[in-house]
């Protein structure tokens, strides 16, 4: 019998460098509710963009990437999207300083 707790735990701490699972840290000093997560749907009606936009962006660097709950099913947290609006929003306000009449 083989032990396969080295490739459990390998896997693990891949997934949570990625931000794809929390880290042991995380998990300790969560108390807060779990996060909603975003479908297309979602995204869409915030007005992000259609699939195409958003993978686009994605590929990009331009777009917060999905954790996925399971086989094709992305999701974007919600954390992730107020990060990505407040970025945009720190852009437009340098861009907005640098030309007034615009």
């Amino acid at each position: 019998m083989h032990d396969e707790s080295n490739g459990v735990d390998d896997l693990r701490a891949e997934l949570e460098s990625l931000g794809l699972l929390p880290t042991p840290a995380e998990k300790s000093n969560d108390t807060t509710p779990a996060e909603k997560l975003n479908d297309y749907r979602d995204l869409d009606d915030r007005g992000f963009g259609s699939r195409t936009t958003i993978w686009r962006k994605v590929k990009a660097g331009r777009f917060p990437p999905p954790v996925y709950i399971g086989e094709g099913q992305p999701r974007w947290r919600e954390s992730k999207l107020i990060k990505y609006l407040a970025e945009c929003e720190a852009k437009t306000k340098s861009i907005e300083s640098r030309n007034p009449e615009v």
